[in-house]
C-alpha cells in the first residue's frame, strides 16, 4: 500500500482509465506497451492534474505533439479549433475522474484541481512515482504517471 491506494491497483486503474477515456472520447485504442522501458516520448507534451481528495497525488500525462493534433482533429472534426490546446487537458480531466472512481469507488468524495500543461521538463519531477503506465495509442507512445504530492491547505 502507498498512502491510501495499492500501487498495483493504482497502475491497473490508471491503465484502464487511459484505455476507456481515449476509446470513448477520441476513438483511439490505447494498449499497454509490451515492454515498458522508460524511453522518452518523442516531441513530448506533458499535462498534469492534481487530486486533492481522497488521495493527495498528481496524474501526469505525457504524449507526443502529433497525438494531441490527432485528438484535436477528431474532437473538432478536422477544423480549426478555438482553444484546441484544451483537448488534451479535457482528456486528462476525464482520465483522472475515471481513475479516482475505479480506485476509490463511485461514491467517493473526489476533489480535483484544474489540469494544466507542465513546462521545463529538464527540472526533476516533483513527488515520488507511485505508478507508471506506458502505452501505445495507435502508434504513438504515451506515459501516465501517478505521483505522490503533499499539499498545504
Amino acid at each position: 500500500m502507498i498512502g491510501a491506494v495499492d500501487a498495483g491497483k493504482a497502475a491497473r486503474a490508471l491503465a484502464d482509465a487511459l484505455a476507456s477515456t481515449f476509446a470513448e472520447l477520441c476513438f483511439i485504442d490505447v494498449i499497454p506497451a509490451p515492454e515498458p522501458a522508460g524511453a522518452p516520448v518523442p516531441d513530448p507534451i506533458c499535462a498534469a492534474i492534481d487530486m486533492l481528495r481522497p488521495l493527495s497525488c498528481r496524474i501526469e500525462l505525457e504524449c507526443p505533439g502529433s497525438l494531441r493534433r490527432k485528438i484535436d482533429g477528431i474532437l473538432f472534426q478536422g477544423g480549426e479549433a478555438e482553444g484546441g490546446d484544451d483537448s488534451l487537458l479535457e482528456i486528462l480531466n476525464v482520465v483522472a475522474g475515471a481513475f479516482a472512481t475505479s480506485c476509490f469507488g463511485p461514491g467517493a468524495d473526489i476533489k480535483l484541481g484544474l489540469p494544466g500543461y507542465l513546462y521545463g521538463s529538464e527540472e526533476p519531477a516533483e513527488g515520488a512515482a507511485l505508478a507508471v503506465v506506458e502505452a501505445d495509442a495507435e502508434g504513438d507512445a504515451i506515459r501516465a504517471t501517478l505521483r505522490s504530492v503533499r499539499y498545504r491547505y
